[in-house]
């Protein structure tokens, strides 16, 4: 008789449970905070990514004196006597005429 009491009592938790953790606030939102976390996994690895990109620029600079002119040239825009720079610009895209 203690058996059954036992199987009853395990089966009740059980569809209590299941009945419980369908709802709307439990398992679609366990999922969903499951995604964001892959998402915010992929993110973080390719962060990482750029940052050892960007450490190893750094320390190319740091090593070879000469790569510092040309990155310094482009950034402050400035050029040889004599040297000829020559600057593109694109056209404004043109606007929609409804």
């Amino acid at each position: 008789m203690r058996g059954v009491y036992y199987t009853l009592a395990v089966s009740l938790l059980g569809t209590f449970a299941f009945v419980t953790m369908r709802g709307p606030q439990v398992i679609p939102a366990l999922f969903t905070t499951w995604d964001e976390i892959r998402a915010m996994e992929r993110s973080n690895a390719e962060l990482k990514r750029e940052v050892e990109m960007r450490r190893e620029r750094v320390d190319h600079l740091k090593k070879d004196p000469e790569a510092l002119e040309p990155e310094f040239r482009r950034l402050l825009e400035m050029q040889k006597k004599g040297e000829v720079d020559f600057k593109l610009q694109t056209a404004p895209a043109p606007k929609d005429k409804k």
